[in-house]
């Protein structure tokens, strides 16, 4: 059944999984599944310089310009925020990523896992986009709009 949706889903779009492509109009996308560990969830990477772990994974990445890149979960300090159980605040944001993305600073970084983190940060070289659709209560009815941006493609015209 796996193989079967996977393949159904590549009939009609692309499925990036810690891989590239390059858009007709010339936009460099990057997509990649992994995050820090949580729970027993798919695409689970320790934390940290752990062989196998999510700095390595990152670094795996391409270091040549990246116009937009797509992760599952965001890089500490963009759309990180959570309530814990005692209600503070706490990022869960992976430090990994973060030091990728100053480093290799894409346009745009799409992400989601934290649903109460969707907004959209910059921190002068990347556009941060947490484009969560449910709440942290998996309710995905009249929770958060969708957030639209143009991304400048070459030739002046956007994407």
């Amino acid at each position: 059944v796996k193989n079967r949706t996977i393949d159904a889903m590549r009939s009609c779009c692309m499925y990036l999984d810690h891989q590239g492509v390059v858009t007709d109009s010339a936009l460099k996308v990057y997509g990649s599944p992994y995050q820090p560990e949580f729970y027993s969830w798919a695409f689970n990477l320790p934390r940290g310089t752990t062989k196998g772990g999510c700095r390595e994974k990152w670094a795996s990445m391409p270091k040549a310009a990246i116009d937009v890149l797509l992760t599952h979960g965001p890089p500490m300090g963009h759309g990180d925020w959570v309530f814990n159980h005692k209600q503070e605040r706490e990022r869960f944001g992976c430090p990994d990523l973060l030091d990728f993305v100053e480093a290799y600073p894409p346009k745009v970084h799409v992400f989601g896992h934290i649903h109460e983190g969707h907004g959209v940060t910059f921190n002068g070289k990347s556009l941060f986009v947490n484009a969560s659709s449910m709440n942290e209560h998996y309710n995905a009815l009249n929770v958060h709009v969708p957030i639209i941006i143009d991304i400048p493609i070459s030739g002046g015209a956007s994407e």
